[in-house]
């Protein structure tokens, strides 16, 4: 009998649990709503900045094209290029220490 008696207790506990993840799961879908759209933006400059690594012509060419255009102004952001690669280093830094 007292096997049978920890089963239901069991199943009783089990009931509850599946209950109540069920409740923090829908908890926790109603709290992230809001970052929906931004999470959406946010995996398309992931997405998009996986192509760029791939394909770096992507970004060479209209460089280029900007060049020959407009060279003043090209020349004048080339001063913000090693702020901009500090700051690419520092977010790959962060990325590992924070995906171990």
């Amino acid at each position: 009998m007292a096997d049978s008696d920890d089963r239901e207790l069991l199943a009783a506990r089990r009931a509850l649990l599946v209950q109540r993840a069920a409740a923090q799961r829908q908890q926790l879908a109603q709290a992230a709503a809001p970052l929906a759209q931004s999470w959406r933006w946010f995996e398309r400059g992931v997405g998009l900045w996986r192509e760029v690594q791939r394909r770096p012509w992507l970004v060479a060419v209209p460089a280029g094209v900007l060049l020959l255009w407009r060279p003043r102004a090209v020349l004048g952001s080339v001063a913000a290029l090693p702020a901009l690669w500090r700051l690419v280093r520092a977010a790959q830094d962060a990325q590992r220490q924070w995906s171990r």
